[in-house]
């Protein structure tokens, strides 16, 4: 599982994996009770079930967005890229100094390079426009850099 899309497919999957288990158990509690009749159990089911799964996804979402060691996990030690990298580059005979900012989240990475002159001035920006793990890439181009 390397892009974006598909970790995310993971992650909703198992918590939608989770939600069946509630529902079956909450179903059969449902049954238990002799107020509820039915197709009373069913909608009490479905909804809670619906509510559950949206809590548990927006819970996650927010756990993995809001911690660095939690994003580290979700991304694994080969995708996890978010921090500040240096880059040097030599034009025309001339040293230069980079500096990428690597965000990520839940949804994606995206990149931003700010490349400096041989007197530490701002020469250039420039940003990604896209997610930059392609699908299959299962290892990172940075992280011998890092």
């Amino acid at each position: 599982m390397h892009n974006a899309r598909q970790r995310y497919h993971g992650l909703a999957t198992a918590l939608l994996l989770l939600v069946v288990g509630w529902a079956v158990g909450m179903y059969s509690l449902l049954d238990q009770a002799a107020v509820v009749a039915g197709p009373w159990r069913w909608v009490l089911t479905l909804l809670s079930s619906g509510a559950v799964y949206r809590g548990l996804l927006s819970s996650a979402q927010y756990a993995i967005c809001h911690s660095e060691t939690l994003l580290a996990f979700y991304w694994g030690e080969k995708l996890y890229w978010k921090g500040y990298w240096h880059y040097t580059s030599i034009r025309d005979g001339q040293n230069y100094l980079g500096v990428w900012r690597i965000d990520q989240d839940i949804h994606g990475t995206s990149i931003a390079a700010f490349g400096l002159d041989a007197e530490y001035r701002h020469r250039f920006s420039a940003y990604s426009v896209g997610d930059p793990m392609p699908i299959g890439r299962s290892v990172s181009p940075l992280a011998s850099s890092r």
